[in-house]
């Protein structure tokens, strides 16, 4: 993965490059992992409600269509990411001030998205910020901020860490050129990313509805900045992993969704 997508990375310890290697990401990303799997136990009745479609569908995939438990989602993507050190033949050292520098560095990133988001609301004269959709269950500030760190992690696995890679190396196949394909793989990823957060899933049957959401959001001309906004902040986020690593894209991608949509729009109540 790390020949198709990323930017060369050298092996010394200087932060720019630690940060980005898949052994930095296991451990910061693990302890989001762990809040967030010990927040859904901890209220199993509103469990379905904090997962977010990516996880969701991930978890529908290892269950019925390779025979894993759906339970151990976890488990694979730190396998993922473990077996991504491995073929790459990285160190296997993370400083504790790493990760500081990871979390300081998430965070930035995060507020300039965030500023860039209101800047461009304010352009298209439509709501102040468009990228967290209102849940139609009411969920207290915890229940939120769980929902924001799953979507944060499991958005980030599906749409960067496997769809990405996958579009390019097709691409690839094509034989484009590599800065073509991955160019290509990055807006083709962030569009389907976008286009995610409007399908419906029916409760029970759990029947996706693709086409009838995305021509509601094409009728409606109202829906089309949260629309350009969403792809726009999936290229934002596909720009991250290529240059700063899946650590720092998981941890900009929580930090922003938190922004939003606990301090821009705080739970009623």
């Amino acid at each position: 993965m790390s020949t198709v997508l990323t930017a060369p990375l050298p092996e010394h310890d200087d932060y720019w490059d630690a940060a980005r290697r898949p052994l930095a990401a296991v451990c910061f990303v693990l302890p989001l992992i762990v809040a967030y799997e010990v927040g859904l136990l901890t209220d199993p009745a509103a469990a379905d409600t904090l997962r977010n479609g990516a996880d969701c569908w991930m978890r529908a995939f290892l269950s019925g269509g390779v025979g894993v438990r759906d339970a151990l989602l976890p488990v694979v993507v730190v396998a993922t990411l473990l077996g991504w050190q491995i073929a790459a033949r990285h160190p296997w050292r993370c400083r504790f001030e790493t990760l500081i520098g990871m979390f300081g560095e998430s965070l930035i990133l995060a507020t300039a998205l965030f500023v860039l988001a209101r800047v461009i609301g304010q352009a298209f004269a439509t709501m102040v910020v468009a990228s967290i959709p209102a849940s139609t269950v009411p969920l207290s500030m915890g229940g939120r901020a769980i929902s924001f760190v799953g979507a944060g992690i499991y958005e980030e696995v599906l749409f960067r860490l496997l769809l990405l890679p996958v579009l390019v190396l097709a691409l690839r196949g094509l034989l484009l050129p590599r800065g073509l394909a991955i160019l290509l793989g990055v807006v083709l990823s962030s569009v389907i990313f976008s286009a995610a957060h409007y399908i419906d899933i029916a409760p029970g049957t759990g029947r996706i509805d693709v086409w009838g959401p995305l021509q509601t959001v094409m009728e409606q001309r109202e829906l089309w900045f949260g629309f350009l906004f969403r792809a726009a902040a999936g290229v934002w986020f596909a720009i991250l992993f290529y240059l700063r690593g899946f650590g720092i894209t998981v941890g900009c991608h929580v930090l922003y969704d938190i922004m939003v949509g606990i301090v821009v729009q705080p739970p009623a109540g």
